[in-house]
């Protein structure tokens, strides 16, 4: 299989790419042990040591993006397929909700 044809078809998808980047760093990790039951588990199984924040290509996530965007719901992770599945679920659902939130507000400023 041709990884770097691979790596260029998921930055065609920018939430799959970073689930997928985000994914691999915590199974590399030696902080993670399954299942991950809440947030906090998840935060601390993707921290860099040291760091506020969780840099990958293209986007930086912090603790407080976790908290308000990764639903309870998906709680627990179970294993590694479940956090790709579980993480790209919650990148696409952050997104909708952070774009709807943005057109609240303009639609709040244009009415104002």
């Amino acid at each position: 299989m041709d990884l770097d044809l691979c790596q260029k078809a998921l930055r065609l998808n920018p939430d799959l790419w970073t689930a997928t980047q985000l994914a691999a760093r915590i199974a590399k990790s030696n902080k993670v042990s399954f299942p991950i039951t809440d947030v906090e588990g998840l935060i601390a199984a993707g921290k860099e040591p040291r760091a506020e924040h969780c840099r990958l290509e293209g986007m930086t996530l912090t603790g407080a993006h976790a908290r308000d965007y990764f639903p309870k719901v998906f709680f627990p992770i179970q294993d590694r397929d479940e956090l790709l599945t579980k993480l790209y679920a919650a990148l696409c659902w952050a997104r909708t909700v952070h774009h709807s939130e943005q057109r609240i507000e303009l639609h709040r400023q244009s009415v104002a």
